[in-house]
């Protein structure tokens, strides 16, 4: 009887042993799983950010290319409307 209340000891330490085990296992992957919902959100937050910079960069030099050709677009009616002026005087002479 007395071996059988040393086994029953020995297994239920055993068990609480490996609750305990388990237990700080189930911590550290908690943990690790917030650390990297951490880092998952930080990097989440730094990809739209430059994302966004980007954009607005794009945004920006699309802007002056527009006004670029808006200019080159006047350039070239003034350069088309000069030729025919001339070209008319050039036939009236």
């Amino acid at each position: 009887m007395d071996k059988l209340d040393a086994n029953i000891t020995k297994i239920l330490s055993a068990i609480q042993n490996a609750q305990v085990k388990i237990e700080s296992f189930e911590g550290n992957i908690s943990d690790k799983l917030k650390e990297a919902t951490k880092k998952q959100t930080i990097s989440n937050a730094n990809f739209q950010e430059k994302f966004n910079q980007s954009i607005s960069s794009i945004q920006n030099e699309l802007a002056k290319n527009v006004k670029r050709q808006q200019t080159n677009t006047y350039i070239t009616w003034a350069i088309i409307a000069i030729g025919f002026t001339v070209i008319l005087i050039l036939v009236k002479i």
